[in-house]
């Protein structure tokens, strides 16, 4: 339909700039500037230095845009919504209104627009709000819409019971069996048979036909009776009565005619012509079957192709002959196989139609139409050219499809080719920011980088543009100059800290960082931004504890830390990760008591309160310790060796003594490695120690303590010498010269040994 305007309306010299800008976006299919620059275009002082021509010729595109984007769309519906709530509306205004929702339901239902059914119901609810007042010339309007409203639903029947009312009511018997019938009358009547033919198109009976086409038959016949052979009606109604005749034959049913009533040459083209513009593909196919003549063969291609039938259309599409006065038909088949997912098909035919018709609006819309179908099967250098032909035949295009061609060659992998396409136009973003990437691919990141800092010093950029335009710029930077990586990963992120997107690069700056070391204070700005901006993405925290990496000042760590907002819920790995970066126990109590989390029996969180308990064992905390203990100690993994240990702990903390002791003693039950055992017999001694009973203490230490020299790992050598330590405390006391001498000898021993290295 965007096209039919254009070829209907003749070119003329355009006078204003703007009606030339409303066509240039036009054809380049920009549609909501187009159909807002018309808007403002009318509305203007302009509008008076346009020519009549120029006037319809916008009115039509505008109408054509209404329903070429969902915005204008759903702004056309909310214009038609609000005038059918409007009260007070005068009569001709509200015939002018019905009329043009009408019209646009009835386009937009050929362009399979869903929308157009909502207009056909706002145009009916308008229609029968509007009083004739006896007027036959409204009434008559009013029936035409109405009918013609009704039709789009394929509803024929109401039509004819209108119709008739009208025909009864406004002229009587005596005036239609006149020899001048009015012309309101003719209208009507022919109206009435236009209906009679639809109702024949629904049904598939034959008999039923047959009926309906005699019916709209007497229709035509009454009208042409009383209408001279000098009015512009008489061959019109000839036309309509040897189309009657000529269907009802295929029917089988021979319709006589008066002899004066002779139609055009090849009524039976125009026959075709007229259920093909009614959709009367299968009464089409029916007809023309064994029809070999060149003419119908089209026709006939048409008529599958809508029906769907490919299989017999494939076939006939060799024996075809294509040319100019048939490229409409070539169009139309070609949408049918579209529509219908026959690629293949809609393909063969878009190409025939270019190969008799290169050059003109359709054509242009045909070419991209290639391009498309061709890339689909991953021919790219054959898009590419396709879009080239439509650049040198449509100079307003060629920016278009020159980006279009280019980006086809770079998926191609036709790099040369592709970056000579995108230095065509060296002033537009886009087409650097191509050719960048083309080098990039071509292991040209130098040259990459060149091209992309000469773009970014450009102010006219888009958003989105600017974009790609620094992330390229990093990725080319990246290994061989940090330095600008880093100038451009601020850049991002400052102009959209909050796009998830960028996150990545906020992640990478760390990394560049060690290349290129930055103070402390931009690592810490950077973790400031992203959390300010990004304190609910998932890589987070493993972010901020590289950001912590390099920074050595504990107060800024720990400043840091504490901007997490209290709506960052986080985990219990989170957590542990976070801690282990804070070096200050009252830091991490503090973190602890802002980030709380619900106890439940998984490791991670099991992990985390144990931390807690002990941190609050180091810090004296003893109530809160032992509070984290109890609650523990209801789950499954509450009763784990390191709840225990950590209990026992308490206890000793709190010097109470029988009960670490017990506690101490429950652990020397497990199977324990030699390490974790002495330091458990170690914490044993030193509460028998502390609770008065030396002996007992030097009992204890002994069980563990080697009577040989052995080779130890340096904890457990550490653990050792505090142990004899304790003996020889322990033997003073109790005066056992023996364990003391014994205990002292070992300990020399220790300390003249090379303990083993941590393993």
């Amino acid at each position: 339909m965007k096209y039919l305007f254009l070829l209907l309306c003749p070119l003329v010299c355009w006078g204003a700039v703007d009606f030339q800008t409303a066509e240039s976006l036009f054809e380049q299919g920009k549609v909501v500037e187009c159909h807002k620059l018309i808007g403002r275009l009318f509305h203007s002082s302009e509008a008076r230095k346009l020519t009549e021509t120029q006037r319809m010729r916008l009115v039509a595109i505008q109408e054509y845009l209404s329903g070429s984007s969902p915005e204008l769309i759903e702004e056309t519906l909310k214009e038609a919504r609000a005038f059918t709530k409007r009260k007070g509306v005068l009569t001709l205004d509200l015939l002018n209104y019905s009329t043009v929702l009408v019209r646009r339901a009835a386009d937009w239902k050929k362009r399979a627009i869903p929308e157009y059914q909502e207009l056909s119901d706002l145009a009916n609810e308008l229609l029968e709000h509007i009083r004739d007042e006896g007027d036959p010339a409204i009434a008559l309007k009013v029936i035409l819409l109405k009918t013609k409203n009704h039709n789009l639903n394929g509803e024929y029947r109401i039509p004819i019971k209108l119709i008739s009312y009208s025909l009864q009511f406004y002229y009587p018997k005596r005036v239609l069996q006149s020899r001048n019938i009015p012309d309101g009358a003719l209208r009507l009547l022919m109206l009435g048979g236009e209906q009679y033919e639809g109702l024949a198109a629904l049904n598939s009976d034959v008999g039923e036909k047959v009926q309906a086409y005699s019916t709209a038959s007497k229709y035509y016949l009454r009208a042409i009776n009383g209408t001279s052979p000098s009015s512009p009606f008489f061959q019109q109604l000839s036309d309509r009565l040897h189309y009657c005749k000529e269907t009802l034959r295929l029917l089988g049913y021979d319709l006589k005619l008066p002899s004066r009533i002779k139609p055009r040459s090849r009524i039976d083209i125009h026959l075709i012509d007229e259920m093909l513009s009614n959709s009367r593909f299968q009464d089409i196919v029916i007809a023309l079957e064994n029809n070999y003549d060149l003419s119908m063969q089209i026709r006939y291609a048409v008529a599958l192709a809508a029906l769907g039938d490919f299989e017999k259309l494939s076939v006939l599409k060799e024996h075809l002959v294509f040319s100019e006065e048939t490229k409409d038909f070539i169009l139309d088949i070609a949408r049918y196989c579209l529509a219908a997912g026959k690629n293949e098909d809609g393909l063969f035919f878009l190409q025939k139609y270019l190969a008799v018709t290169p050059s003109g609006p359709e054509a242009t819309l045909v070419y991209m139409d290639c391009a498309r179908l061709v890339a689909t099967q991953e021919q790219y250098k054959e898009a590419a050219d396709y879009l080239l032909k439509l650049a040198e035949m449509n100079k307003a295009m060629k920016e278009e499809a020159t980006w279009g061609a280019a980006k086809y060659l770079y998926l191609a992998n036709d790099l040369e080719a592709c970056l000579k396409l995108s230095e065509e136009f060296p002033d537009k973003a886009r087409f650097t920011i191509l050719a960048s990437r083309t080098c990039m691919r071509r292991g040209e990141e130098n040259r990459a980088l060149q091209k992309l800092e000469e773009l970014l010093k450009q102010k006219e950029m888009s958003a989105a543009e600017k974009t790609e335009a620094l992330e390229l710029a990093i990725a080319c930077a990246r290994k061989h100059a940090p330095s600008k990586a880093m100038e451009y990963c601020w850049t991002l992120l400052k102009e959209n800290p909050e796009f998830q997107s960028n996150f990545p690069y906020a992640a990478l700056l760390p990394e560049l960082y060690s290349k290129n070391p930055a103070g402390e204070k931009a690592c810490y700005a950077l973790g400031e931004l992203m959390l300010k901006h990004q304190y609910a993405h998932p890589e987070l925290v493993p972010f901020l504890v590289k950001c912590a990496e390099k920074i050595s000042s504990e107060s800024l760590k720990e400043k840091l830390l504490e901007k997490i907002p209290a709506k960052r819920k986080l985990s219990a790995g989170e957590q542990l990760a976070l801690l282990a970066i804070i070096s200050s126990e009252k830091a991490q109590c503090d973190f602890l008591q802002r980030h709380v989390v619900p106890l439940n029996n998984t490791p991670e969180i099991i992990a985390l309160f144990l931390m807690r308990g002990n941190l609050y064992l180091r810090t004296a905390q003893y109530e809160k310790a032992v509070s984290i203990c109890e609650n523990l100690q209801k789950l499954p993994a509450g009763k784990s060796f390191d709840c225990k240990i950590l209990r026992a702990r308490i206890s000793h903390a709190q010097k109470q003594y029988k009960e670490a002791r017990q506690a101490y003693q429950e652990l020397l039950l497990h199977d324990l490695p030699p390490d974790q055992k002495k330091q458990i017999v170690l914490e044993l001694a030193q509460c028998c120690e502390k609770s008065g009973e030396a002996a007992q203490a030097i009992a204890v230490a002994w069980s563990v303590v080697p009577l040989v020299e052995v080779n130890l790992k340096s904890e457990e050598a550490k653990t050792l010498k505090l142990l004899l330590e304790l003996i020889i405390r322990c033997a003073s006391q109790i005066g056992s010269q023996e364990d003391q001498q014994d205990a002292q000898m070992l300990l020399e021993q220790l300390k003249n040994s090379k303990s083993k290295p941590p393993v």
